[in-house]
């Protein structure tokens, strides 16, 4: 899993999947003017086979002025996300977490 770096932006232009074992890929771009950040790998449970997980992350949208938290499953990654929500208050900027307790 690995973003797509702009050159125009603070941050990627998209996220990339890459299956080491069989070489394909899968890949989401971005609308112009969202900026996105580090997707996490969430395993759906403790037992997921590679891939069968969520990628979950944080990203700015230049044309709202506003931060969104963006959940894609990680074998669909091309289909876009699963869910967006905007964020309230400030996020600063490549803020990483961690997934406690799935």
């Amino acid at each position: 899993m690995h973003a797509q770096a702009g050159s125009t932006t603070l941050g990627f232009l998209g996220l990339q999947r890459t299956d080491l074992y069989s070489g394909g890929q899968s890949r989401w771009l971005a609308l112009q003017g969202v900026s996105l950040e580090e997707h996490g790998v969430v395993p759906r449970t403790n037992e997921s086979a590679e891939g069968w997980s969520w990628l979950i992350g944080i990203g700015f949208d230049l044309k709202k002025r506003a931060r969104f938290c963006s959940v894609f499953e990680a074998e669909g990654l091309s289909e876009g996300p699963l869910a967006m929500a905007d964020l309230d208050g400030p996020v600063p900027a490549c803020r990483h977490g961690e997934v406690v307790g799935c």
